[in-house]
């Protein structure tokens, strides 16, 4: 399934797909909520971001699965790779992403 998605994703459909990965993350567990995550991370991100149109909505998507509990070791590494890769590499979304982020640090704050 993983290999078919991929070959699917547009730039057209990357939206609509990685909402609807979403929806099924949070209910989703053990191996099945690792491969979700893994997968809305390699569509995003493959080929240097040439799927997506608006880094807002994918920085949106990492504050997402930032907050998902119980992810498996490893994932959180890769979401924050993802994090800060954008946020170094794409300079119309620095701001946002710093906003986001320190949204992210006063809410989840100790």
């Amino acid at each position: 399934m993983q290999g078919l998605l991929r070959f699917m994703t547009t730039r057209r459909n990357l939206v609509d797909l990685v909402t609807q990965l979403l929806g099924h993350v949070e209910a989703a567990s053990g191996q099945y909520r690792t491969d979700l995550v893994e997968e809305i991370i390699k569509l995003c991100s493959g080929s240097k971001y040439e799927l997506i149109a608006d880094f807002d909505w994918y920085f949106d998507v990492l504050v997402i699965l930032a907050g998902v509990r119980g992810l498996e070791e490893g994932q959180g590494d890769a979401i924050a790779g993802q994090w800060t890769d954008v946020a170094w590499r794409v300079l119309p979304v620095r701001a946002y992403a710093v906003r986001r982020s320190l949204e992210v640090l006063v809410c989840r704050g100790p």
